[in-house]
């Protein structure tokens, strides 16, 4: 309740520019927004929400904003259950009703007549900073009349799907007042996971609390390319069992298949683009915990030896020792054919078929690899990656540290893009996990 000045000083100022309503934070702290979901208080006996020409005004802190009100469900009675409802209840209070030991009856009046409750969405004329937990003032500009209070629920909500069942019951965890017990809530409504960065900057968490809260709910964390989704412990069991069924699945219809790679098990599973991080990371745990085994791009259960028909189970033995012999550089197509006495079409047949089934790859139209080769070429792109102080490399240096020539260097580098193992930003390449 006290006030203070604050001397600005500096050269940028002009251009910054600061106006009423402004903060001054420290570094790191979440940026400004221009979009606001929030639980409304609308006092009893309110004839509900102003129509969509309503020119509204945001008062939040000292900032007084045109606002734009979307509703995102129906209000409801009674309040109390979620976030700082009752909290926000006792401050409207006069202050010697907030006492409630000494004055039980008065307090027990007031709260027979609650205000209505709703979540909605607040488009706002210009950014804001706005923070969890933060309360905020409604008025009708026209009519010069206060028409609701409220409280912010997230200040960083998605552009679109607001409306969404899922993006309603995220913002019935986001409004519950302990961080716990709303991550919790959040994690388990998300069998996919629920993004942990967005949640810490909606609840304004610093990374030391955010990494007390994921160990006390005990959560999976699976690392995606610009965030990290947390998974409840029965989520991510469900997921590991759901990956070891499809490649039990693949191996009872494809017994002549080494496994599945990961792009058939993401058909397989009707993985959407959220899921895909979630995949790989079971991959990755299974493998690591013995319940796999990968070889090259495709993974197995440890017992399962594929059972191939004679003629390309011999073609698979006469042409492994010369595809080991190459190395890294394993002959091209015409040159094993040579080698072999075989009808170039013949040996591309056979090739293509023992591909198909995971016994080879085909990181080009005229070479294909052994699956440990393969291992080998990703193993040397992490190797280099690390090295980088980008965590990434180009073409050349590729080229230099496996001295494979420049020719098969951008068909490699290119497969291994392909096939997911790393991302292309139009100069570099970056490992995708």
């Amino acid at each position: 309740g006290q006030r203070c000045a604050v001397n600005l000083a500096g050269t940028d100022l002009k251009r910054a520019a600061p106006v009423r309503g402004d903060w001054l934070v420290e570094q790191g702290a979440p940026g400004v927004t221009d979009r606001l979901d929030v639980q409304l208080h609308w006092p009893a006996g309110s004839t509900g929400l102003p129509g969509p020409r309503a020119q509204l005004v945001l008062h939040l802190g000292a900032a007084a904003v045109p606002a734009r009100l979307v509703a995102l469900d129906a209000a409801a009675l009674p309040p109390g259950q979620h976030g700082l409802a009752p909290l926000q209840r006792a401050q409207m209070l006069p202050v010697q009703m907030q006492q409630a030991q000494m004055q039980p009856v008065r307090l027990q009046q007031a709260q027979m007549h609650p205000v209505h409750l709703q979540l909605a969405r607040l488009q706002l004329a210009w950014p804001v900073s706005a923070g969890w937990g933060d309360r905020f003032i409604l008025r009708d500009g026209a009519a010069h009349r206060t028409l609701a209070g409220g409280w912010v629920v997230d200040a960083f909500g998605p552009a679109r799907g607001s409306r969404q069942p899922q993006r309603l019951a995220q913002l019935a965890a986001l409004a519950l007042a302990d961080p716990a017990a709303a991550l919790a809530a959040l994690v388990a409504d998300a069998p996919d996971g629920a993004d942990l960065a967005h949640f810490a900057r909606a609840r304004g968490l610093q990374p030391a609390e955010a990494a007390a809260l994921h160990q006390q709910l005990g959560l999976q964390l699976v690392a995606g390319p610009t965030a990290v989704w947390g998974l409840s412990q029965p989520h991510w069991q469900q997921w590991q069992a759901r990956v070891l069924q499809a490649v039990d699945d693949w191996h009872g219809r494809q017994p002549d298949s080494l496994g599945p790679n990961e792009a058939a098990l993401r058909r397989q599973l009707g993985a959407g683009p959220a899921a895909q991080r979630l995949l790989h990371a079971c991959l990755v745990a299974a493998v690591a915990q013995g319940a796999l085994v990968r070889d090259g791009l495709c993974h197995r259960r440890p017992g399962h030896q594929p059972v191939l028909a004679a003629d390309d189970a011999a073609l698979l033995c006469r042409i492994s020792p010369l595809l080991l012999a190459g190395g890294l550089r394993p002959p091209i197509v015409g040159d094993l054919a040579l080698q072999l006495g075989l009808v170039l079409s013949v040996l591309l047949a056979g090739l293509v078929r023992l591909a198909d089934r995971g016994l080879l790859i085909q990181v080009a139209p005229n070479r294909f690899y052994l699956p440990g080769v393969v291992a080998q070429l990703e193993a040397e792109a992490r190797a280099l990656a690390a090295t980088s102080p980008d965590g990434a490399y180009d073409a050349a240096a590729y080229r230099d540290r496996t001295g494979i020539g420049r020719n098969l260097t951008v068909q490699v580098i290119e497969f291994l893009d392909r096939s997911g193992i790393t991302r292309f930003d139009g100069s570099r390449h970056h490992l995708r996990a």
